[in-house]
């Protein structure tokens, strides 16, 4: 696949505030467990500073403000998976490089 420039990105609002998001990665929730999250909620914004970084992208995001900005907040309480010890291993930064360089090895070629 040909290496693309580092075009602008358009994207939905950093929202009026931030709305922050829950992500974790699925080989690190406990066996047989869906809708978990890791207790943390970066806001879209930050989200995409990260995804910027760890892709290497070095060009401008535009937020569309045409866009609806969503649910304000999405924050799953995972108090009763760590009362039984449990803790997330991965971080949102590990997750999306680790899945980036799966991308790269297997589909970007």
């Amino acid at each position: 696949m040909k290496e693309m420039p580092n075009p602008r990105v358009e994207a939905i609002p950093p929202s009026r505030p931030p709305h922050p998001r829950h992500w974790a990665r699925a080989d690190d929730l406990p066996d047989g467990m869906v809708n978990v999250g890791t207790g943390s909620d970066p806001t879209i914004l930050n989200l995409a500073g990260l995804v910027q970084r760890v892709v290497g992208h070095e060009g401008e995001i535009r937020w569309d403000a045409s866009k609806p900005d969503g649910t304000p907040r999405k924050l799953l309480d995972v108090s009763r998976l760590r009362n039984f010890g449990w803790e997330p291993q991965i971080d949102l930064e590990q997750g999306l490089r680790s899945t980036y360089d799966w991308y790269r090895e297997n589909v970007r070629g």
